[in-house]
């Protein structure tokens, strides 16, 4: 018996090992994401805001810094809809006395963009909410 109770002990070890790790490998993908997204918007700035709208598209608004230039917004944001699902309800002879409805669910991923353009239009700052 003692055997298998260290091999159990084992095998617990390794289990609980293996999903750290797949939690950490989780993280830093997350991690990379917010680098790399970091990354590209940083080489907008010191750029003509002509030259983004022109890649990017016009913006989903455009509102004033309060210092004589204005903010690009980009709104990249997704949402996703599950369906709904019907379920019969029987009584005990398994005949349906009605279907149980579930309402579908939609998720909403937050993706925005922002842009700092000063008066000369440059961008001088980048900011962004959601990966």
């Amino acid at each position: 018996m003692m055997g298998h109770a260290r091999a159990a002990v084992g095998l617990a070890r390794c289990l609980a090992l293996g999903l750290l790790g797949l939690l950490m490998v989780g993280c830093v993908s997350t991690e990379e994401r917010r680098q790399a997204l970091m990354t590209e918007l940083s080489r907008w700035e010191g750029r003509p805001v002509a030259e983004l709208i022109e890649q990017w598209g016009p913006p989903a608004s455009q509102v004033p810094d309060g210092q004589g230039g204005f903010i690009c917004s980009y709104d990249r944001s997704t949402s996703r809809t599950t369906p709904g699902h019907s379920y019969p309800v029987r009584d005990k002879k398994g005949k349906i006395l009605y279907y149980y409805h579930t309402a579908g669910q939609t998720q909403r991923t937050e993706r925005i963009r922002n842009f700092y353009v000063d008066g000369n239009g440059i961008i001088y700052k980048t900011s962004w909410k959601g990966l």
